[in-house]
C-alpha cells in the first residue's frame, strides 16, 4: 500500500545514517540482515507481509494496526517509524559532525572552479 511504502522509506534514513556515518557497506547488510532474521526467524513476526522461516517464537502482536503495523508487520507501525527516523537522523547528526557528508560532485566542481579563479 501507499503507507507501508511510505513507511519504509522513512525507515531507510536509518540505513543511509548508519552507511554515511561508518562508511561501511557490511555494516548496512548486517542491520539489515539482522532487522530481518530477528522479526521473522526468531520472533515469528511477519516481515513486509512476509512470514517465510518457522520461527523460535510464535509470537502474536494484537493492537491497533496503526501501533502493530498489522498483517504486514512491525515495518507499517508508527512507533518504529518514529524511532528508526530518530536514529537516522542522530547518525546523520554524527556524521555531520565528523564531516563525512560529502557534497555532489557538481557542487564540489564548481567551488573548486571558483576558489581557482
Amino acid at each position: 500500500t501507499v503507507w507501508t511504502s511510505v513507511a519504509i522509506s522513512l525507515e531507510d534514513l536509518i540505513i543511509v545514517g548508519v552507511y554515511i556515518t561508518t562508511r561501511r557497506l557490511w555494516m548496512v547488510w548486517g542491520l539489515h540482515f539482522g532487522w530481518n532474521y530477528f522479526q521473522d526467524g526468531v520472533f515469528g513476526m511477519p516481515n513486509s507481509g512476509l512470514t517465510r522461516f518457522p520461527s523460535w517464537i510464535n509470537s502474536s502482536v494484537k493492537g491497533p494496526e496503526w501501533f502493530t503495523g498489522g498483517s504486514f508487520g512491525i515495518e507499517a507501525s508508527v512507533t518504529l517509524i518514529l524511532l528508526t527516523v530518530a536514529g537516522g537522523v542522530y547518525l546523520l547528526y554524527r556524521a555531520k559532525r565528523k564531516d563525512n557528508i560529502i557534497p555532489p560532485r557538481w557542487s564540489r566542481e564548481r567551488t573548486t572552479a571558483e576558489t581557482v579563479s
